[in-house]
């Protein structure tokens, strides 16, 4: 899965059209995942098969809690959105990405076209939130409990918003 890929299944099973933008490995895991996403009814007509291992992400479950063990960038670490991408996601009404989407450099390029749906995930200390904040419309952050720290970044991040930014979540638990 991953954030992104969640999405568009969450959107598809809600009767809305649907796709997923981005890079998969040539691997049995991008196959996979094309697979799943096709079977949820999710347009992948703008994935990228790349050479090299599909991103992962480890997850153990701990008393019925995910706990997140490790990432592997796989081909998610090259850069891999082209113009032909950019216009199609500028003709689209959302989009939903993460800081672990590699494509916080074409923000700019879209943000007076589509809605941007950011997922910061517990990234709190991410050199590109300055950045992104500029451009997004929507963005979640996720966190463990409701304290002063979380209420006081939140705060920060805020006064570093664009014109765009609507609304700041962090997600406890």
């Amino acid at each position: 899965g991953g954030c992104s890929v969640n999405v568009s299944v969450y959107i598809s099973q809600m009767g809305e059209e649907s796709s997923y933008l981005g890079a998969v490995g040539k691997d049995e895991n991008g196959h996979l995942i094309e697979e799943k996403l096709l079977g949820f009814g999710v347009d992948t007509s703008h994935m990228h098969f790349m050479d090299g291992k599909t991103a992962v992400t480890k997850i153990e479950l701990v008393n019925n809690e995910r706990c997140f063990r490790g990432y592997d960038e796989g081909v998610l670490a090259k850069p891999f959105i082209t113009d032909e991408d950019i216009a199609y996601i500028q003709s689209c009404d959302y989009m939903h990405t993460s800081v672990y989407g590699n494509c916080q450099n074409i923000l700019e390029k879209v943000e007076n076209h589509v809605i941007i749906v950011y997922d910061f995930a517990y990234k709190l200390d991410h050199e590109t939130i300055p950045e992104v904040l500029k451009h997004i419309h929507y963005g979640f952050f996720s966190y463990e409990k409701d304290d002063a720290y979380i209420r006081e970044y939140m705060k920060k991040c805020w006064e570093m918003k664009g014109k765009n930014l609507k609304l700041l979540v962090a997600t406890l638990g």
